[in-house]
């Protein structure tokens, strides 16, 4: 058999040729598939989202640096609705609340899982669009149930509202079946029962909501309006004065809305903060806060305002001078800083100085009681005591209840042995505060000295 024969060069040559076709032709369909892939990602990263309209000019440099912030992660991601949610918490928090709600809904179309994105449009639109405002906390409620139980408390007060009180009552059971002794849910029961003429069964679900710092001034005004219809006038009137002696209930923990709170920045932002650790007496936070806000804005006439408060409230009374002086310098007419620094002269035992001060603070604002009583302390140690007098006068004028100025006049009409007088203030002392250890003294003073002996 004769061997096979071998193919021609010619033939060799076509089909190297054909395979080195191919794989040229292969190698340019992987760049085109490579460099379109490649463009579709760049179109995807970097092109512009469609951003709401923003007026920042004016605004505090920090709330512009956050909110461009935010801003270029969304560039940067513009198909997250965790970077667009941000945006709208920025915006919110800073009261761009209609540039905020187009965020959350972009952010919602992206994340539809996230329970804040319909939750926070739904607390905005619960001021004019009731109906709305439910639909959206219904979404959020759905994918958050009751943890945390704000936006559920939401829906059942909207619900509530609109006149939907079963559908409300459904949603405060559900905290309840949670927490049986929930006392926002059993206010709302209690509210919900009440105007079902069900006044037994609304008394029962305030048994805890009185025992709750939370809810106890509603309860009581609540029971109130209960004891009011069964004719109890007495139990009625009692409810009422408890509830005028209470202060008003705090607003309720929202995790959510406490998150977007978290996130106000600049000078304002930073004020409020101060102001509030200082009236829960969180010196040495307001302290902080207050000094880096200085550092950033070193004119700010209230930051060196409440950086005084804050250390006339320890006692550091020569920094609060020095603090109070500068804000005096920059806002002149503000009776509130005249007012601080006559403390803070008074704590240095500078009557004369401290007493300028009181007297400027009243100037400015005529009806500032306590700058008129404290006037007449310093008229006191002064030595003083006609004027004294008639400035703790000018005091109760502007305040008939400052049980201070009641007793100490009490104690100035006694030294002049107008008892009489002197009886009446330390009355409406004990009227406005029983038990007033230093009004039940005077009384007792004034007593004895009006009992006349009888002789044998």
């Amino acid at each position: 058999m004769p061997p096979a024969a071998s193919p021609s060069s010619g033939q060799q040559g076509a089909a190297h040729g054909r395979r080195r076709y191919r794989l040229i032709m292969a190698a340019v369909l992987g760049c085109c598939i490579l460099a379109l892939a490649a463009l579709g990602l760049a179109w995807y990263r970097t092109r512009v989202p469609e951003f709401p309209d923003l007026a920042l000019e004016g605004k505090d440099p920090a709330i512009v640096h956050a909110v461009e912030q935010a801003r270029v992660a969304v560039l940067q991601s513009p198909r997250s609705g965790a970077a667009w949610g941000q945006l709208g918490m920025i915006l919110a928090a800073h009261d761009f609340t209609a540039e905020a709600d187009i965020c959350f809904a972009r952010a919602e179309s992206l994340d539809p899982q996230q329970p804040r994105w319909p939750y926070y449009q739904a607390v905005d639109l619960s001021r004019g669009e009731p109906e709305a405002a439910i639909a959206k906390f219904q979404r959020a409620v759905e994918l958050c149930a009751s943890s945390p139980d704000a936006p559920r408390l939401r829906l059942a007060e909207m619900l509530f509202k609109q006149g939907r009180i079963g559908e409300a009552e459904d949603h405060l059971r559900l905290l309840l079946e949670q927490d049986s002794n929930h006392p926002r849910a059993h206010l709302g029961l209690a509210r919900a029962a009440y105007e079902r003429g069900l006044l037994e069964d609304s008394v029962g679900h305030l048994q805890a909501a009185l025992a709750d710092s939370r809810t106890r001034k509603a309860a009581h005004i609540l029971r109130a309006q209960i004891y009011q219809q069964r004719g109890a006038a007495g139990a009625a009137k009692e409810d009422q004065r408890r509830a005028s002696s209470l202060p008003n209930d705090p607003a309720w923990p929202d995790p959510f809305v406490e998150e977007v709170a978290r996130l106000r920045t600049g000078r304002q932002a930073a004020l409020e903060r101060a102001d509030t650790a200082l009236r829960r007496g969180r010196i040495d936070e307001a302290i902080a806060v207050l000094e880096q806000t200085l550092h950033d804005y070193p004119d700010s006439d209230w930051a060196w305002y409440l950086l005084g408060k804050a250390r006339v409230a320890g006692k550091e009374w020569r920094a609060a001078e020095r603090s109070l002086r500068r804000a005096a310098e920059l806002a002149p007419g503000s009776a509130e800083i005249q007012f601080n620094l006559g403390i803070a002269m008074y704590g240095l035992k500078d009557w004369r100085e401290a007493a300028a001060h009181f007297r400027r603070a009243a100037e400015l604002k005529p009806d500032y009681a306590l700058a008129h009583y404290d006037l007449g302390l310093c008229l006191l140690e002064e030595g003083n005591r006609a004027a004294a007098l008639e400035s703790v006068r000018r005091a109760l004028r502007a305040q008939p209840s400052l049980v201070e100025a009641h007793t100490l006049l009490g104690e100035l009409l006694v030294q002049r042995g107008e008892l009489a007088e002197a009886l009446q203030h330390v009355q409406s002392a004990l009227t406005f505060s029983p038990g007033n250890q230093k009004a039940v003294r005077l009384m007792a003073s004034i007593l004895g000295l009006l009992i006349v002996p009888v002789g044998f």
